[in-house]
């Protein structure tokens, strides 16, 4: 009985270090499986007094040692009870499911979930399974690489295939980050998909293709002026509204009067003429003349240049 106790506890202790130690191993079954092996092995021996006495080995005639065995039995199957449950809810399933549910709790408190955000480098709604993140590092990559691959995107956006702008480079190289870290499985030990380096690597990928997309657009803008951009803005609501709402010919027409009226002042004040002429269009580089130059069309007496090779802004908002 005494050796039994003894072994209980050494195994006990084996297990615990065990755990401990290989705590961060994907499989730790086979490094505490020693420990598990001599806490039976101890357990049985504790419980020997009833296998003597089931063999009729060890008679107990006496009442008071009757007595005695039984809160014996009571007390070393408790203890033993207790140990089996103190290993089963020490082990990897349940402690990793105890661990997802207490991530999940505090992910739904607003003020817990941004500081665990900031703490880990990803956003708090980030992808929790290995795959979902894959598959955003997957979707950013399409969108990095549309401009690249798509003619239309590329002449919308023409610094999106500068790598010599800092924020396109800036995604480029996040690109590539990702693409470093990416594996089929998670590290060994994870926990959380989104304290790896590579959760963090794709959550940089967003914040820098966003950022580049954003420059993109904002870059897009600057070429129109103020009253330019207010103007398209009018004319855009006017034509939309006469097209879902019902109106007469003769309103139609006064609209068609005043929007003409609008774009021939703004093409006034952009110094373009509007009879059988137009002037190169402003605020093209020296870099982007020779592509604009290559594709550039006669119209009337004048060159209007142009990004696309071969398809003019009419032809491109019909596509």
């Amino acid at each position: 009985m005494s050796t039994g106790l003894v072994a209980v506890t050494v195994g006990i202790g084996r297990y615990a270090a065990d755990r401990w130690r290989h705590r961060k191993d994907a499989v730790t079954g086979r490094w505490l499986a020693p420990g598990v092996a001599l806490t039976a092995a101890g357990g049985g021996l504790v419980l020997s007094p009833d296998v003597l006495v089931l063999t009729d080995q060890l008679h107990v005639a006496d009442p008071a040692a009757a007595l005695a065995l039984g809160v014996y039995n009571v007390l070393a199957m408790g203890g033993l009870g207790t140990v089996a449950a103190g290993m089963w809810l020490s082990s990897r399933t349940v402690t990793r499911r105890v661990r997802a549910g207490v991530d999940a709790v505090a992910d739904g408190i607003p003020l817990v979930a941004r500081r665990r955000a900031v703490r880990r480098g990803t956003p708090a709604d980030f992808p929790r399974e290995w795959a979902s993140l894959i598959a955003l590092d997957t979707e950013l990559t399409h969108r990095l690489l549309r401009y690249e691959r798509d003619l239309e995107a590329a002449v919308n956006f023409p610094v999106m295939t500068d790598h010599t702008d800092p924020l396109t480079r800036g995604a480029i190289d996040a690109m590539l980050r990702c693409r470093e870290l990416r594996a089929a499985t998670p590290p060994a030990g994870t926990r959380d998909v989104r304290d790896t380096d590579y959760a963090r690597a794709v959550a940089d990928f967003q914040v820098a293709l966003e950022a580049a997309e954003a420059n993109a657009e904002r870059l897009v803008a600057s070429t129109f002026t103020e009253d330019e951009r207010r103007t398209l803005e009018e004319v855009t609501t006017t034509l939309e509204f006469m097209r879902a709402n019902s109106t007469t010919p003769a309103e139609r027409a006064a609209a068609y009067d005043e929007v003409s009226a609008r774009l021939s002042q703004v093409m006034r004040a952009r110094g373009v003429a509007t009879e059988g002429t137009a002037a190169e269009a402003a605020g093209a580089t020296a870099g982007a003349g020779a592509t604009a130059g290559a594709g550039a069309t006669a119209m009337g007496q004048g060159v209007v240049a142009r990004p696309h090779p071969f398809l003019d802004v009419t032809d491109r908002a019909r596509r």
